[in-house]
């Protein structure tokens, strides 16, 4: 297995290698040429697995029941990525039993916003709990952060449970929109992440169903602090949920909770 994570300069090359196998492909269907397009399709994979494989892994949390780090595979050079496409197979190590859901945010503490070529949803600037999954019997949240290249901190916000509820009760991970589960009987489902956020930490901090990482501890210590010595509980920045692409970049509102019987 892969641990040394790549460069930003080898990881901007492997993209675009994908990116001209993507335009030999497209012209090769259109002229027919099944070769090439083969050939096109077989590099396309190929950039596709090195970009996947040297993705840096940190840590981003850290269990609040065993104290063992939560690591996750992350791209922080840029929202260009296939990281941040939604739907791309994180390749992410084994977490602990108590690990459920993982979800996030990114403060772009006012840097241009830049994407690349397909549209990323990064979840508004500061960090929220999910009340329906927080108010969940044993369930805790904790939140920490990473730095990116950027210039932007993510924030991370990873809930843990004593006794894990069924994956189908869960939702999906950070930066995915649609929760794609198998459950323990082996049905398959999927449905939307439109779960309300609460943004008002206060309250969560107070009853001790949310906790937090240590600044500077890379996330591998949970602060047992008072409440009101939390840095995260007050942030100031866009509360909706963010839309970027190429240099563009909108609100795409809030999730309200309604329920969708089939997703398109």
């Amino acid at each position: 297995m892969r641990i040394r994570s790549f460069s930003k300069s080898t990881r901007d090359a492997i993209l675009r290698q994908g990116e001209d196998a993507v335009r030999v492909a497209g012209a090769a269907a259109e002229r027919g040429d099944v070769q090439a397009f083969e050939a096109a399709k077989a590099l396309i994979r190929q950039a596709g697995e090195r970009y996947a494989a040297g993705l840096p892994r940190p840590v981003i949390s850290c269990c609040p029941f065993d104290g063992k780090p939560l690591i996750r595979s992350f791209d922080p050079f840029g929202l260009d990525g296939e990281w941040w496409r939604r739907g791309f197979p994180r390749p992410d190590p084994p977490a602990c039993q108590h690990f459920c859901v993982l979800r996030g945010a990114v403060h772009f503490r006012g840097f241009r916003r830049v994407a690349g070529s397909f549209e990323v949803t990064t979840g508004p600037e500061v960090p929220y709990v999910i009340p329906r999954i927080l108010s969940m019997p044993s369930m805790l949240a904790v939140i920490g952060e990473v730095p990116m290249e950027t210039g932007y901190l993510a924030y991370t916000i990873g809930y843990f449970a004593e006794t894990r509820p069924p994956v189908q009760d869960l939702t999906c991970d950070w930066p995915d929109m649609t929760h794609s589960y198998r459950t323990a009987m082996g049905e398959v489902g999927q449905k939307a992440a439109n779960d309300p956020w609460d943004f008002e930490l206060r309250p969560w901090l107070e009853a001790r169903k949310l906790l937090w990482c240590v600044p500077d501890s890379g996330n591998r210590v949970i602060s047992f602090d008072d409440p009101n010595a939390c840095p995260y509980a007050n942030i100031e920045g866009d509360r909706y949920q963010i839309g970027v692409k190429d240099d563009s970049f909108w609100s795409n509102g809030l999730p309200d909770g309604t329920i969708f019987d089939h997703l398109d």
